[in-house]
């Protein structure tokens, strides 16, 4: 595959245990404003992504074969379209744009200051959403990551970040919104039917949580937009909020769609 030029800038890591160095490492940077397709192997130790000094926008198509052995980084309106592949982790910052229809996450995927993640693919180890963080799940698989002997956690959303689901798996852990000691505004919409929480029927709206100590929560359950089934450890801390929708009309789908395109080229342009 012909790949388009770009310009790498090396800087050695030197990681030192003692005396003894455990090996030299190169950060790769990504920084031209053009689109760039990986299907191969990195050894960097960090992958970055930003605009180009002029500002435009770089763009980075990550697909089967590729693999990162440790993070990446997306930067200002920088695109990571992943379709295949692997990676240890990724966090996107400052308004940066994520498409998610495939590959794999084996430690996280973080998404905050303000950038913004669709995700309708995948297998993700663990999502977490802050600081003005906008996701949208309507597919993949959220594994859930251990965080001590009695906690598996699969999605956080603090510090006024906004996660709507609906659809994908959550294979296993808990979904967490809020943030200790502080207003955190956070908000988890979920989008379907049938909806039980704590094995009651519950109608539409703010889910009812009664007061007490935080976390707050139980289990949620229903039939997603995708026919996916819900039954998941829903929880809330502070002043975060969890909302059930019904699922739109056929020509309230339509209609989103279109908005969605719309949104998309007048973006391109």
């Amino acid at each position: 595959m012909k790949r388009k030029s770009l310009t790498i800038w090396m800087m050695v890591v030197l990681r030192l245990c003692s005396v003894e160095a455990w090996g030299a490492w190169g950060d790769v940077y990504f920084n031209d404003g053009q689109v760039h397709d990986i299907d191969y192997s990195f050894s960097s130790y960090r992958t970055t992504v930003w605009n180009s000094n002029s500002g435009c926008i770089t763009t980075l198509n990550i697909l089967d074969g590729a693999w990162f052995p440790n993070t990446i980084t997306a930067w200002d309106e920088s695109i990571i379209n992943v379709l295949g592949g692997s990676m240890e982790g990724l966090g996107s910052y400052g308004k940066s744009q994520l498409t998610v229809s495939g590959g794999e996450f084996r430690r996280y995927l973080s998404v905050s200051h303000y950038s913004n993640a669709t995700i309708s693919g995948g297998v993700i180890s663990r999502l977490n959403t802050r600081y003005n963080g906008q996701v949208t799940i309507s597919g993949g698989t959220i594994k859930g990551q251990r965080e001590s002997e009695y906690s598996i956690i699969a999605i956080t959303v603090k510090h006024h970040s906004q996660v709507t689901i609906t659809g994908g798996l959550i294979e296993e852990g808990s979904v967490i919104a809020g943030n200790q000691d502080e207003a955190s505004n956070a908000l988890i919409t979920v989008v379907g039917t049938d909806f039980t929480f704590k094995g009651e029927p519950v109608d539409y709206g703010e889910l009812y949580i009664p007061p007490g100590r935080d976390p707050r929560g139980g289990i949620l359950t229903g039939t997603l937009l995708d026919g996916s089934y819900l039954n998941t450890n829903f929880y809330v801390v502070g002043d975060a909020k969890i909302v059930l929708t019904p699922i739109p009309e056929p020509t309230t789908l339509l209609l989103l769609g279109l908005g969605a395109v719309m949104l998309r080229r007048k973006r391109k342009a």
